[in-house]
């Protein structure tokens, strides 16, 4: 499945009414390198104009015999790991008793799970898997009265039948758990596959 990394940050003191007037993002990103790269490069920016102090406690801290310009070519010539750190310790530097500070970046699928199930010919759900479901047209959503928009039949490898029933409720609701690369769809976990 296709996925894209969103950046969201935000720096502002905390005396600002509309806080969503001073978020950044959401940023798309293919890579979450990317997004790094983008949130280091807001960090460095501020750490090079007048915020000078926190890179020299952030090299402190981390014992470096290196200036600010010395530290910032070591972490860019090093992993994105380590713009990352950089750009957590600025972060939670700045989060103090005037300023709100903070950033997320998150992993979402480019398409929602109902584009994916139509597209889709095999689904496990809980770790049964089934080539046979029965999915609604919408036709058939509009002449029937259960609401039901994808029906599974599974086997288990002892051959128990496991039935489920999705409304256009559910399917709608689903959410994407990033961690485990899969949908959860009124609380079951759910992988749809394309073969060929």
């Amino acid at each position: 499945m296709k996925t894209v990394f969103s950046l969201t940050y935000f720096e502002c003191l905390k005396s600002v009414m509309d806080l969503n007037e001073e978020i950044i993002g959401p940023e798309l990103f293919i890579h979450k390198n990317n997004a790094i790269g983008r949130l280091y490069d807001y960090v460095k920016g501020r750490l090079t104009n007048g915020l000078e102090d926190v890179m020299k406690a952030y090299i402190e801290e981390r014992n470096w015999a290196y200036d600010v310009e010395q530290a910032l070519e070591l972490i860019e010539n090093s992993n994105v790991q380590e713009m990352h750190k950089l750009s957590k310790y600025f972060f939670d530097f700045m989060k103090d008793t005037d300023t709100h500070s903070g950033f997320v970046i998150i992993e979402l699928p480019v398409t929602s799970f109902e584009e994916q199930l139509y597209s889709s010919n095999a689904i496990e759900i809980n770790g049964h898997f089934s080539r046979h479901f029965h999915l609604a047209s919408p036709d058939e959503l509009l002449n029937s009265d259960c609401g039901t928009l994808l029906d599974v039949e599974c086997l288990d490898n002892s051959f128990r039948k496991f039935q489920y029933d999705f409304s256009i409720e559910n399917v709608k609701d689903a959410t994407y758990d990033s961690r485990r690369k899969l949908w959860i769809v009124k609380g079951l976990d759910v992988k749809l596959f394309s073969y060929s």
